[in-house]
């Protein structure tokens, strides 16, 4: 495992044609994404995430990828959970588009059209609709070595309906998924005195099983990663990220950042 720069990259990609690579990159579109002046987190998400599909599909001109947004927003909008652009195909790679060029600039209108930021966080559904996307498509399209989710998100998880709907985990910082057996994982606590299975747990579980048919990498762009109580769901899916040898981005409200350049090979 380890990480290559652009340059680097484009190198190994020339020699590993044979290979797929396959990424998802979901936007977090809730209310709390206007937060940061005078640059707002969905202005900077929008911003990253164009980059690193530029990034992704200039490194493996062979690659396949899709965008997905999610968030609980309020009726006129269409978004209720997760879902992919509307209007755009649902994936972008040179066989579908014609050439990398057209892949990249069709993924990057997408980000685009991206509804406004407005509304609640299904974060649980979320990352578990990003694994099943994932999975459903190499049912479809034929397996991929090498899977990759690429997230921005402030976190604050309130409002998932689906598969993997919880409560929040006790002590969420004390566990961890179980990838391999170079990441053994700590089971996440359940509810505080409810006994309940915890949205952490079941989303471990849609992660663990998607890793069984891809080397899978959870990459995250953390907002909100300044306060005095850390969000419980980004502590989570940076445990992710560290687990599957990801990458983590602390951003400030409000500065603009660069794109997540490297990428794990």
């Amino acid at each position: 495992m380890k990480f290559l720069s652009l340059s680097m990259l484009l190198a190994v990609a020339a020699t590993a044609t044979a290979q797929t690579p396959r990424a998802l990159f979901l936007l977090d579109r809730s209310g709390s994404m206007v937060l940061g002046s005078p640059v707002t987190r969905c202005d900077n998400a929008t911003m990253a995430c164009k980059n690193d599909i530029n990034t992704f599909l200039s490194a493996f001109p062979n690659g396949e990828i899709t965008v997905r947004e999610f968030s609980d927003s309020p009726s006129g909008t269409g978004l209720v959970g997760s879902r992919f652009i509307p209007g755009f195909s649902e994936w972008h790679s040179s066989a579908i588009s014609g050439s990398t060029f057209n892949a990249i600039s069709d993924a990057q209108l997408a980000v685009d059209n991206a509804v406004a930021c407005s509304g609640l966080t299904p974060l649980a559904d979320a990352v578990c609709d990003a694994t099943s996307a994932l999975a459903i498509r190499a049912t479809i399209a034929g397996p991929s070595t090498e899977c990759f989710v690429y997230m921005y998100s402030d976190g604050g998880e309130n409002s998932s309906s689906g598969a993997c709907t919880g409560p929040t985990a006790c002590n969420a910082d004390t566990g961890r998924c179980s990838f391999d057996s170079h990441h053994p994982g700590l089971p996440f606590e359940a509810e505080c005195g409810t006994g309940l299975a915890s949205w952490q747990q079941k989303a471990c579980g849609s992660i663990e099983l998607l890793n069984l048919t891809c080397d899978f990498v959870f990459n995250i762009y953390k907002f909100n990663s300044f306060t005095l109580v850390p969000d419980a769901g980004l502590v989570f899916l940076e445990s992710v990220a560290t687990g599957t040898g990801g990458l983590v981005v602390n951003v400030p409200d409000g500065q603009t950042i660069p794109n997540l350049s490297l990428i794990h090979i």
